[in-house]
């Protein structure tokens, strides 16, 4: 079995760093907008298989997530990301170090 550090993973070569609430955020994410419902994740080491989500999405690492105070649900958090504002709609940790973050794209 391979092991490898999530930030590792998910940083400036593979991610983009979106606005939280207007602010420019020092973390990375993996933006899935094209409302793609799997995810290939070679370099994490498999595949994360189906998202539960038909909407965009995008993959996070937890530290980052709880070092922010990320929150989902009515009173989600904006992330914008590549000029375009999303909802932050649902927080779902993968059990090793990941999260995927539901988005729902803003009118």
């Amino acid at each position: 079995m391979i092991e490898f550090e999530m930030d590792q993973v998910i940083n400036h070569e593979t991610g983009v760093q979106p606005m939280i609430n207007g602010v420019q955020s020092a973390i990375w994410i993996i933006p899935m907008l094209d409302r793609s419902t799997s995810f290939s994740g070679g370099a994490f080491g498999g595949s994360w298989g189906t998202i539960d989500h038909v909407g965009p999405y995008a993959i996070a690492t937890m530290n980052d997530v709880e070092g922010l105070g990320l929150a989902a649900g009515d009173d989600g958090d904006t992330l914008t990301i590549n000029g375009t504002d999303y909802t932050l709609l649902a927080i779902d940790p993968d059990g090793q170090g990941g999260a995927v973050l539901k988005l729902d794209e803003q009118p």
